[in-house]
């Protein structure tokens, strides 16, 4: 270890050559390798070239730094002496007081080298209580190396109790993580094990992250597999924040081959932080990897990038955008736009109202107003006119809504006022009932009087809506106050669906103590129509029963039918069976038949035979072996011959068959 190489060694390591002790003793080849370099290494420090780590490799470094080494060496004395606390006169003393970093590593490992357990405790010690960082932080990490590698066995435990021991503050930091990472340099696996027997959260983490550094650069996907491994919380995301920028700065497209490996619940979060430390780095490769894997990743992940991507070069972004989200349905356009609106306004307005697909621009301009109207709503909304009329100043209008109710709910609304388009005013009415019912549903009913009159339905409907969420009593006595208005019906109408959902009992006495029959049945359809009858299935059904018109009681019996069987398959048959015969039954057949997606085809054509109308009958056949021959063809050629068509009905379903599917009766 005391061989001439290891100042050239230490060079080829690392920049302060903290694991060189480790290298050399496990590679001694490598010393004689390296004995030719060392002359040349110690000359170049001798003649005052810049130390090594420092960043002077340059004409202009070697002439500041360069010169400070050369003086330090030429009066025999340390350069990191100057301005600090004397070192003590010992070998660590002598060794940290060396002219260069080169010298000074080289003696702090030969001081490692010659140090048994005992010369190794007293020296630890000694490191503990040095007053500069640096010095103790480089003393540490190569005597605890040193202390591993005599004494693996108890040395692990030992240290980390001593270093959980010390008294509060950097130095016992500094200690931990230098342990961690010693240890981490021996055996990965047993170092991150051992952070769960440390209790104290803050000490925990800062362990687990001097772990991972090491575990990381070594052997990244076994690092990645103990962060995933962890409980979900704050210091598991903070953690693969950081095997992420590891990850990335080995191989970024590598590092997303490899995040999508791991479970769901961890590959997103993960993936969001490789592409935004890949994006941070070199937008433009992200940018094209994504390009040609948009199928592997989620939205959230390439609208991140493309934020990213829109910030250093928008022009270049937007072509990019529009390319992999062709039908504008992924918002990427405008994220790649919003990106660059927050540091360019004016000029990324611009670009979105330039862009030709109308799709694209309409969600590029919404994304510029909304970024905008985060930190200046003034400006995004003197700014609207320039918007065209329409669908896109109305979407324009509730993004800048969306943003200004969250500081000023009062000012959005009377903006909204003194709009003149009465069609944008409403939906951004209808945005701001959302956005401040969301965040305080009584704040949302003090401003009910404050709307405009014809706005005033819609905003009823909505802030009930999200206030039955969160106390469904509590607004429903609100809705119940405006049963003397001329539109209470069609409030409850548009309430019911949602309500449904937290309080099914409620919204059907609320939709049945309408004043008339045609209301109570409009609003009983709709509420079905909209998901809100699987709650309560039963008590719907016994309501259905009072509805007069039979087309009317057909479609709400479908409805029904359809959403209990996906919930309860032998309720909802129990039901449906035990109606009596006719076009009702039909209906909700034939929806049973239509949710029978696990079921045997034995039981699908038991069913079918429910049907009594020969039309419906074989409407459910050719829809049922339409869906049936997408995964299992026998099973649709079995209900084929159980079920026989007309031969007009037969070919028009084979010719479809072949044509989207490829396959044939």
């Amino acid at each position: 270890m005391k061989n001439s190489a290891t100042l050239a060694i230490a060079v080829a390591i690392g920049a302060a050559g903290v694991f060189a002790y480790l290298y050399l003793t496990r590679n001694p080849s490598a010393i004689r390798a390296a004995d030719a370099d060392e002359q040349s290494a110690s000359r170049a420090v001798a003649e005052g070239a810049p130390e090594f780590g420092t960043a002077s490799s340059g004409a202009a470094g070697r002439s500041a730094a360069g010169a400070s080494s050369m003086t330090a060496a030429a009066r025999g004395t340390s350069i990191y002496k100057e301005g600090r606390a004397e070192l003590p006169d010992s070998d660590l003393g002598r060794a940290l007081g060396q002219s260069a970093q080169l010298l000074r590593t080289r003696a702090l490992l030969d001081v490692a080298a010659s140090a048994n357990l005992a010369d190794l405790r007293r020296l630890v010690a000694e490191a503990n209580v040095l007053t500069v960082p640096a010095d103790r932080r480089d003393s540490l990490e190569v005597l605890l190396l040193r202390w591993f590698e005599l004494d693996p066995q108890s040395a692990p435990q030992q240290l980390v109790d001593d270093a959980l021991s010390q008294s509060a503050g950097v130095g016992r930091s500094d200690y931990l993580t230098s342990v961690a990472r010693a240890w981490a340099q021996v055996d990965a696996t047993e170092a991150w094990r051992h952070a769960g027997k440390i209790e104290d959260t803050t000490l925990r983490a800062e362990y687990e992250s001097a772990v991972l550094a090491v575990w990381g650069e070594r052997d990244p996907a076994a690092a990645l597999s103990g962060v995933i491994a962890l409980p979900q919380g704050w210091r598991k995301d903070q953690l693969l924040r950081q095997v992420a920028s590891d990850l990335v700065r080995r191989n970024p497209a590598q590092a997303i081959e490899l995040a999508m490996t791991v479970p769901r619940v961890d590959s997103r979060p993960l993936l969001m932080h490789i592409v935004s430390e890949w994006a941070t780095h070199d937008a433009r490769a992200a940018a094209q990897w994504l390009g040609a894997n948009m199928n592997k990743v989620n939205r959230s992940v390439a609208s991140q990038l493309a934020s990213r991507y829109g910030a250093s070069d928008p022009v270049e972004a937007i072509a990019w955008a529009q390319r992999v989200d062709r039908t504008g349905n992924r918002g990427i356009v405008g994220m790649a736009l919003a990106g660059y609106a927050e540091h360019a306004p004016q000029d990324a307005l611009r670009l979105a109202l330039g862009i030709e697909s109308e799709q694209h621009r309409r969600g590029a301009i919404s994304a510029v107003l909304a970024t905008i109207a985060r930190r200046d709503p003034q400006w995004a909304m003197a700014n609207l006119d320039k918007v065209p009329s329409g669908r896109i100043r109305a979407e324009a209008t509730s993004a800048i809504v969306n943003q200004l109710a969250r500081t000023d709910p009062r000012a959005a609304l009377d903006w909204l006022k003194g709009l003149d388009e009465t069609d944008v005013a409403g939906q951004g009415f209808n945005t701001l009932a959302q956005t401040v019912a969301d965040a305080d549903p009584e704040a949302a009913v003090a401003m009910t009087d404050q709307v405009p009159a014809g706005e005033r339905v819609e905003w009823i409907a909505v802030v009930v809506q999200w206030y039955s969420a969160v106390d469904p009593e509590a607004a429903v006595r609100w809705l119940r106050s405006f049963q003397s208005d001329a539109n209470y019906p069609q409030m409850v109408s548009m309430t019911t669906p949602l309500l449904a959902r937290v309080d099914p009992q409620a919204a059907l006495e609320l939709t049945m103590s309408l004043p008339d029959s045609k209301s109570r049945e409009q609003a009983l359809m709709r509420m079905i129509q909209q998901g809100g009858g699987w709650r309560a299935p039963e008590t719907v059904a016994r309501w259905i029963d009072r509805i007069k018109d039979e087309n009317l009681r057909s479609q709400a019996v479908h409805g029904l039918a359809a959403q209990w069987a996906w919930q309860d398959p032998e309720g909802a048959r129990r039901w449906v069976l035990g109606m009596p015969t006719g076009t009702v039954r039909d209906s909700a057949v034939a929806a049973l038949v239509a949710s029978s997606r696990s079921m045997p085809v034995e039981d699908v054509s038991s069913l079918i035979s429910q049907i009594q109308s020969p039309d419906r009958r074989s409407d459910a056949v050719v829809n049922t072996i339409m869906r049936l021959a997408q995964n299992d063809i026998e099973a649709a050629r079995t209900l084929l011959r159980r079920h026989p068509l007309d031969p007009a009905r037969r070919e028009m379903l084979s010719r479809q068959l072949r044509e989207h599917m490829n396959v044939t009766l």
